[in-house]
């Protein structure tokens, strides 16, 4: 596999809207070479700064690193948790519904998975682990654009509870100083609902 050929493999998946590639889609893609071969030019490439290793398994064009980290953190959670229910929540969708105003550097989803923190050069994913989620609660939308479950403000804040982020709850408490009290703040989000 030449460096040409890489980067012309990835211009492809990128004219698709496809900016996360994985090891396996690349061998799929060579099916000349070996796996173990593949592995050590995709170590040389990275090193070089032609390609950019999010994590293990999983690349992206440096161009697009740059241009979409949001982007590319999106797709790379769907592709690391396939099979999992999970949804956005926490701080960046607080950020997003302007209920905080620290910009997060990464992602938090709610998930029945595992938890677990993955650090790419493009920001942080982290999955939470709750046992009952519902992703047709009313309190979760799907976003059809970026293809995937999103909680809304009285959902967040209910995770924030479940999960003990009282940090998050005084971020949101800070932003909106009108409301003394979780409780308040509850009490505003079933108002907005009515």
């Amino acid at each position: 596999m030449e460096l040409k050929e890489l980067l012309k493999f990835l211009l492809e998946k990128q004219k698709k809207c496809q900016y996360v590639v994985s090891f396996k889609e690349i061998c799929e893609q060579f099916t000349d070479e070996k796996a173990q071969s593949i592995n050590i030019q995709l170590h040389r490439f990275a090193k070089e700064g032609m390609i950019v290793p999010l994590v293990k398994g999983y690349y992206t064009n440096p161009f697009m690193a740059e241009e979409k980290p949001e982007t590319i953190l999106l797709e790379l959670a769907k592709k690391l948790r396939p099979n999992d229910k999970f949804y956005l929540s926490l701080e960046y969708d607080a950020f997003e519904c302007n209920m905080i105003n620290q910009l997060p550097n990464g992602f938090t989803f709610v998930t029945t998975g595992r938890s677990y923190r993955y650090y790419t050069p493009v920001g942080v994913i982290h999955f939470t682990h709750l046992s009952n989620i519902n992703l047709e609660s009313e309190y979760i939308f799907q976003d059809k654009w970026r293809g995937i479950y999103v909680a809304e403000p009285k959902q967040i804040i209910l995770d924030a509870l479940r999960l003990k982020k009282f940090d998050l709850i005084d971020l949101i408490l800070e932003k909106n100083d009108e409301y003394k009290s979780v409780e308040d703040l509850l009490e505003n989000y079933r108002e907005e609902e009515d």
